[in-house]
């Protein structure tokens, strides 16, 4: 299998708490034309240069999840400070290595990332995914592949969302999900 092909395969591959390309090997970032998320070939052209405004990316994608769940008759996800920290961190983090991996440049997971946060955790998953500048992209590469749409539509209660930018330009998104731990 070629290089290429196992990027975009990975990419589009399984990404449930830390599953998806084989080894968790991190892949060096590579900017991508949203016409390699879409499916059967289409083909459509490059994406603006300009990335979006991250507070409105954030509140944005936060919407589009809600809109699909809506859709499913699944209740609305509520936004939580402590996933939305935990995604911006990690978004960061994979900008500024301008890698996109679920571990950490520190060696944390997706559940530890929200334990540091202090995110009493009952069950959490994360979609991530590099070179989509627009929601809208994103979003639909997700929802073509079953893992990434099974946390969409999973079992979770809160969210937090969010979206950073390589010094190349690279858009980098992470998405947390959660469902916490009853209080005692």
């Amino acid at each position: 299998m070629s290089r290429r092909l196992w990027i975009v395969r990975c990419l589009l591959g399984p990404f449930l708490m830390g599953a998806g390309c084989p080894g968790g090997a991190l892949i060096p970032a590579r900017p991508m034309r949203a016409s390699q998320l879409e499916p059967h070939g289409k083909v459509q052209g490059d994406e603006p240069a300009t990335p979006p405004d991250t507070s409105r990316s954030t509140v944005g994608l936060v919407a589009q999840h809600n809109r699909i769940r809506s859709e499913s008759k699944l209740p609305s996800l509520s936004p939580s400070k402590r996933l939305q920290e935990a995604a911006e961190d990690h978004a960061r983090d994979m900008a500024a290595r301008h890698k996109m991996s679920h571990k950490g440049s520190d060696g944390s997971t997706p559940s530890s990332r929200l334990t540091a946060k202090g995110y009493r955790v009952k069950r959490c998953g994360e979609n991530i995914a590099f070179g989509p500048r627009t929601i809208d992209a994103v979003m639909k590469g997700w929802m073509n592949s079953p893992r990434h749409k099974a946390n969409i539509l999973g079992n979770y209660s809160q969210i937090g969302a969010a979206y950073a930018t390589a010094e190349d330009g690279t858009a980098f998104w992470c998405v947390t999900f959660g469902l916490p731990l009853r209080p005692r």
